[in-house]
C-alpha cells in the first residue's frame, strides 16, 4: 500500500482506495441449496401451469426476497427459469418429434374449440407457427421519416442511361448466380473449346 497525494491510503495499481485488513468485503446473501431447491420447483410449477416469464420475474420480485431483505435481481430469477425448464425437458421421456407432433394436435384442439377466447387462439396460431418452423421473417426497408421507400426514390432520380446499365448488372448478377461464368462465356466454351 502506499500513500496518494492526498495522503489516503491507495492500492497497489494506485487507483482504488486501500482496504484495511479487519473490512470485510460486501457480499451478497445468498440463499440456501434448500431455498434454491424449493424456488426451482415453484418456478417448474408455475412454468407447468403456463405462466409466462415475465409474470414469474414479477410473482418472484414479490414473493422473495434475498437475506439481506433486497428483492432478487432479474438475473438470478432467469437462472431459476432456466434451471426449471432443463429439468422439465429431462423429465419428459417423450423423443422430441413425437412431443411436437403432440403440442401441434393440443394447438389444433385450442384453436377449434368454440369457446376459445381470441387471445387463446392467438397465442396458439403463434405456437403453431413456431413448431412448425412457419414464423415470417421481418422485412425492413430503408426509408426516410416520411415512410417513403429511399430505393425506389433513388430509381426514380436515375437517367434512362443509368437504369438500363442497372438493369444489364442485375441480369448479370443472376447470370453468376445460376452458375455462369463471370466473362459471360459458358463454362465449357472456354480457350476455344467445345
Amino acid at each position: 500500500m502506499s500513500n496518494g497525494k492526498n495522503g489516503r491510503a491507495r492500492s497497489g495499481n494506485g487507483k482504488n482506495p486501500a482496504r484495511k485488513k479487519s473490512e470485510v468485503p460486501l457480499r451478497v446473501a445468498k440463499c440456501t441449496r434448500r431455498e434454491m431447491e424449493h424456488r426451482i420447483q415453484h418456478t417448474m410449477e408455475l412454468l407447468v401451469a403456463g405462466r409466462q416469464a415475465w409474470e414469474i420475474r414479477r410473482l418472484f420480485k414479490q414473493e422473495y426476497s434475498g437475506r439481506d431483505g433486497k428483492p432478487i435481481s432479474r438475473r438470478t430469477i432467469d437462472r431459476y427459469l432456466s434451471l426449471a425448464r432443463e429439468r422439465l425437458l429431462k423429465s419428459i421421456d417423450i423423443p422430441p418429434e413425437e412431443l411436437r407432433s403432440q403440442l401441434v394436435a393440443l394447438v389444433h384442439q385450442t384453436l377449434t374449440d368454440p369457446a376459445a377466447t381470441v387471445r387463446d387462439r392467438q397465442r396458439g396460431c403463434k405456437l403453431l407457427a413456431d413448431l412448425l418452423g412457419l414464423k415470417a421473417p421481418l422485412m425492413i426497408a430503408q426509408t426516410d421519416t416520411s415512410g417513403n421507400d429511399l430505393y425506389r426514390e433513388a430509381l426514380q432520380d436515375l437517367s434512362l442511361d443509368e437504369l438500363r446499365v442497372l438493369a444489364k448488372a442485375h441480369e448479370r448478377a443472376e447470370q453468376l448466380a445460376r452458375g455462369g461464368s463471370a466473362n459471360g462465356v459458358p463454362a465449357g466454351r472456354r480457350n476455344g473449346s467445345g
